[in-house]
């Protein structure tokens, strides 16, 4: 369990004024960022590789048929999984709850079902429709694959889970070292 040896730690470290332990919960905390969104960079984290997205992304693509005919060319891609648009990679940020505790995440609301891989379901609606009638019009390559969607009225997407949000080892050396650094005077707050 990853949450118990941090929390022991934090204990350890209780009698540093607030302001300073503040300043450590800071530190970790951007740390924490950093290594997640470089995680997303080389498609895995925790000693754990991303599976590669679907190709076509028929979730991807029913998103972006919303707002036109356009549709994004990495929806054609298999990697890099979790990233189309930038907004999860982006919203990764770290809170501090309390005196002693530092949570880092997202806040959008699909993050949980990328990270767990919890099925989604999207309408197959009208506008949707026409949007990739007038898309395969232009793409006709792609007719095969998508045409089912004009039979539906929702898709349901099962994604694999890809957890970007990973306490590892590594990261608790390196809270440990950051904390450390402040104890031994290497470091003021």
């Amino acid at each position: 369990n990853a949450k118990r040896p941090f929390r022991v730690w934090i204990d350890a470290v209780a009698k540093i004024p607030g302001n300073q332990r503040q300043f450590v919960l800071r530190e970790i905390g951007r740390h924490l960022v950093g290594v997640t969104q470089r995680g997303f960079a080389s498609q895995g984290r925790g000693g754990e590789r991303w599976e590669p997205r679907r190709v076509p992304n028929v979730a991807g693509i029913l998103r972006d048929l919303s707002h036109g005919s356009r549709v994004r060319h990495t929806r054609f891609t298999e990697r890099p999984a979790l990233i189309s648009s930038g907004r999860l990679l982006n919203s990764i940020a770290y809170e501090i709850v309390g005196t002693d505790t530092v949570r880092c995440g997202s806040r959008l609301p699909y993050s949980a079902d990328m990270q767990e891989g919890r099925p989604s379901t999207l309408a197959v609606t009208e506008t949707r429709k026409d949007n990739l009638a007038a898309w395969l019009r232009e793409n006709k390559g792609w007719r095969k694959q998508l045409g089912f969607l004009f039979g539906r009225e929702s898709y349901t997407v099962r994604p694999k889970a890809r957890r970007f949000i990973v306490l590892t080892d590594a990261d608790l050396a390196k809270a440990t070292e950051i904390a450390g650094r402040l104890v031994s005077g290497q470091v003021t707050a």
